[in-house]
């Protein structure tokens, strides 16, 4: 293998140096972008390969095994990079609320060291994941698992890079010690360099009124349109 732990490292310093905010406006964040993903091909080439030969071939059946034995509900497909679903028939979805809950009960409105931004920042905490099983069992849900890997062509992996691919975020002005001034980097309409391409499913744990919001996306078409002009 040419790549592996041992290429990691060498280039994590590099990496970290090329994230930050003047190396992206210096270099460009499509090109900091590309140079990933061709770095991740090379690294990565057989799980890739794997991915979308099992997608291809062993999809039903890894989605039965996942399930129970069933095939879980067709009921959305992605159109024009998007689709929303006010059913609340999202498997795990009312387990997921009760435990985020929780987690905003003790958390939410206070400080914490995972800052994304002065008015974004990470509510999960190490050991989590097995302390509130509903974060991970609701995003590797069959039903959730089918939406993004029918979008995607392949099977979908989460992210073990920044930001992680689990991930439950406050936003919350009062934290901010410059909330008076201008809306700035992810207040203002922007799009995401994490990947491409990638699925998003973004749970709202509390319902935002207007004065809290409004928060907003854009469809894929229109994205591309915006980028082009």
């Amino acid at each position: 293998m040419i790549f592996g732990k041992w290429s990691d490292e060498k280039l994590a310093p590099r990496v970290q140096a090329m994230v930050r905010d003047e190396a992206i406006v210096r270099y460009g964040g499509g090109n900091i972008m590309r140079a990933g993903k061709i770095y991740n091909s090379l690294r990565y080439h057989e799980q890739r390969q794997k991915h979308k030969s099992d997608y291809e071939n062993r999809w039903q059946e890894l989605l039965r095994g996942n399930n129970s034995g069933e095939m879980p509900a067709k009921r959305l497909s992605m159109r024009d990079g998007w689709v929303r679903d006010d059913s609340g028939k999202l498997p795990l979805l009312d387990e997921l609320l009760d435990q985020t809950n929780t987690i905003i009960e003790e958390r939410g409105g206070k400080q914490h060291s995972d800052i994304q931004q002065p008015f974004l920042r990470n509510l999960i905490f190490p050991g989590d994941v097995e302390r509130f099983p509903a974060l991970l069992n609701f995003i590797l849900s069959s039903e959730i698992l089918d939406i993004a890997a029918r979008h995607l062509g392949t099977i979908p992996v989460l992210s073990k890079t920044r930001p992680p691919g689990l991930r439950f975020m406050e936003s919350n002005a009062a934290l901010d010690p410059g909330d008076n001034g201008p809306l700035r980097a992810s207040q203002n309409f922007h799009l995401d360099l994490h990947d491409t391409n990638l699925v998003y499913v973004l749970v709202l744990a509390h319902d935002v009124p207007e004065d809290g919001g409004p928060w907003h996306y854009l469809p894929k078409s229109v994205s591309d349109r915006a980028c082009k002009g």
